[in-house]
């Protein structure tokens, strides 16, 4: 809500803010290097079936976003990943996909920390 949108524009005049931004506006008015941390993820899960153990659950795909973090990480939500069979990231004004490696998954907090072990996804960011 509005408390994002003053953490980015808190040097800016409130009155010269319209608050009713929707997300192309304000992508528009964030600096190219924080729109260039924000990647999205494509996962393929795997989901376990609880009454046939053996077997499991028909494959599905699904899409979040993340964003880079130091160190050569990426933070997204943990349920983005969660049974996880492969993870590929890809960076925003590309058509690469990168492998990511989910390195840890918080399912109380709802975070999970992914790496990518190409080098190339790294450069520009």
């Amino acid at each position: 809500g509005g408390d994002a949108r003053e953490a980015v524009f808190d040097d800016v005049d409130e009155n010269q803010l319209d608050l009713e931004l929707d997300d192309a506006e304000l992508g528009s008015m964030l600096p190219p290097d924080v729109l260039d941390a924000v990647v999205k993820i494509y996962a393929t899960h795997c989901d376990p079936n609880y009454s046939l153990p053996w077997q499991m659950k028909r494959q599905t795909q699904s899409t979040s976003s993340g964003f880079v973090v130091e160190g050569r990480l990426i933070l997204t939500n943990a349920h983005s990943v969660e049974h996880h069979t492969v993870v590929k990231v890809k960076k925003r004004g590309t058509d690469k996909r990168y492998m990511a490696r989910v390195l840890a998954i918080g399912n109380e907090c709802d975070i999970a920390l992914l790496t990518v072990e190409d080098e190339t996804f790294w450069s520009g960011i």
